[in-house]
C-alpha cells in the first residue's frame, strides 16, 4: 500500500492533463488515490476491515478539495446527460447538454473504430443487456435505420431488484428516471434510469412482448423464472446510457464510458468527514449533491445501517443511487463490511467471495502465483 500510495502522489506533479479527460491527468490521478486510501484497511483484511486511519482521511479531503477547488467540473444540471450520447459534447442531437462530471472516461466516438491506440468502449452493451427484444422498431417498418431492429433491440437480460427501485424518495426522480429523455424517447419511446411499468414506442402505442402480451417491466424478478408469461418482463431494467439510435450497434455510438465521476469526488469527501466525525460537514456535502440532482435534503447521515443497505440516512445508499450502473457497488460493500450480508436473491456469502479466483490460464503462465483460498 505505501509504495502504491508513494506512486500516486509521485506521479501528481507529473500528469500535464493533456487529452483529458480521456487521459490520465493529475485529477485523475488523485481520484485514484482518494480510492486507494477509502479501500486501503479493506485491501489489508477484506473480511474485517479496520477502522480507518485519521491521517487518511485527512488526506482524502485534502486531495478531493484540490479537484472541486479547480473549477475544471460541475455537476451536470440533467443527470442522465452524463452518460448520453452527446455526453462528450459531440452530438447535440440527444440531451440538453453535454455532461461535466468527467475527470476519466473512455472516448466511444461515432464511426471511430480506434482512438489514440485504444479500441472502442462497446458502450451498446450498457443498454442492449437490459432492453427487451422488441423495445425499438416494428415489423411493420421496411426502411430507415428501424429496419431489422425489431425483435433484436436487446438481449432482455440484466435487471435490477425491487428493493432497490423502492430506495428512491419519491423526490429524487431524476436519479431514479423513468423519465423522457430528448434524442432517444422521440425515436423509440424509451425512457431513462430505471424503467418500470407498460413500455411505449415512440407514437405513444404499448409495446408487446414476443407473446403478444403488453411488455410491462415489473418489480417481481426471480434468479429463475418459469413463467413463460412473465418471463419477458419481470425486472425492473436499467438504461443509465441513452443509446445513440444513429449508431445503434457495433460499438460506435457518442455516449462516452465513465470511469471516474465528479459526483464520486463528493461523496468520497463526505464519507472520509464521517470517518473523521465531521458529520455535519458530511451531510453538507451529501446535501449539495442531493439538491443538484433535485432530490430532498437528508435530515441525518450515518456512514451504513448493516441491518437495512438501503436505508436512505447513510452514505451507502447515497452512493448507490448516484453510482448504480458505474461499478462501485462491490467494493464499497466491501470496505463498509457487508458484502457477505444476505439480500434480495441472495444468501450469505463464503469469505472466499471476497476476492474472485485467478484465472486457471494465469496459474499456467505463472508458477509463481498460488490459487486465492477457497478456489
Amino acid at each position: 500500500m505505501t509504495a502504491l500510495q508513494t506512486d500516486l502522489t509521485a506521479i501528481i506533479p507529473q500528469l500535464t492533463g493533456a487529452g483529458a479527460p480521456y487521459s490520465a491527468g493529475p485529477d485523475a490521478a488523485r481520484f485514484l488515490l482518494m480510492k486507494v486510501l477509502l479501500n486501503k484497511q479493506a485491501f489489508i483484511n477484506k473480511a474485517t476491515p479496520a477502522a480507518q486511519d485519521p491521517a487518511d482521511m485527512a488526506q482524502v479531503i485534502s486531495l478531493g478539495q484540490a479537484i472541486v477547488n479547480s473549477k475544471s467540473y460541475s455537476l451536470t444540471p440533467h443527470y442522465f446527460d452524463n452518460f448520453g450520447p452527446n455526453n462528450g459534447g459531440a452530438d447535440p442531437g440527444y440531451g440538453w447538454g453535454p455532461g461535466k462530471e468527467m475527470i476519466l472516461a473512455l472516448p466511444n466516438l461515432p464511426g471511430v473504430a480506434n482512438n489514440n491506440g485504444r479500441a472502442s468502449a462497446g458502450i451498446d452493451a450498457r443498454w442492449m443487456m437490459g432492453l427487451h427484444y422488441n423495445s425499438w422498431g416494428g415489423k411493420d417498418i421496411t426502411s430507415g435505420p428501424q429496419k431489422g431492429v425489431y425483435g433484436g433491440a436487446g438481449w432482455n437480460g440484466f435487471s435490477t431488484v425491487a428493493d432497490f427501485y423502492n430506495a428512491f424518495d419519491p423526490s429524487d426522480t431524476m436519479r431514479k428516471g423513468n423519465v423522457a429523455y430528448p434524442g432517444s424517447t422521440d425515436a423509440s419511446g424509451l425512457k431513462v434510469g430505471l424503467l418500470q411499468g407498460q413500455q411505449y414506442d415512440e407514437h405513444g402505442v404499448a409495446r408487446l412482448d414476443r407473446n403478444g402480451n403488453p411488455l410491462i417491466f415489473s418489480t417481481n424478478v426471480s434468479l429463475i423464472e418459469p413463467d413463460p408469461k412473465t418471463l419477458e418482463g419481470d425486472g425492473v431494467r436499467v438504461i443509465k446510457y441513452a443509446p445513440d439510435y444513429q449508431n445503434y450497434s457495433g460499438g460506435q455510438q457518442g455516449n462516452q464510458l465513465q470511469i471516474f465521476r465528479y459526483a464520486d469526488v463528493l461523496l468520497m469527501i463526505a464519507e472520509a468527514q464521517l470517518n473523521t466525525g465531521a458529520t455535519a460537514d458530511a451531510l453538507t456535502t451529501v446535501n449539495d449533491l442531493r439538491t443538484a440532482r433535485k432530490a430532498a435534503p437528508l435530515t441525518a447521515l450515518t456512514l451504513v445501517n448493516k441491518s437495512n443497505l438501503y436505508d436512505v440516512n447513510t452514505l451507502l445508499a447515497e452512493r448507490q443511487k448516484e453510482l448504480y450502473w458505474e461499478s462501485w457497488r462491490r467494493q464499497d460493500l466491501i470496505r463498509m463490511g457487508v458484502f457477505l450480508q444476505p439480500w434480495a436473491l441472495k444468501t450469505s456469502d463464503n469469505p472466499k467471495y471476497l476476492l474472485f479466483p485467478i484465472p486457471a490460464t494465469q496459474l499456467i503462465a505463472n508458477p509463481n502465483l498460488k490459487q486465492n483460498p477457497g478456489y
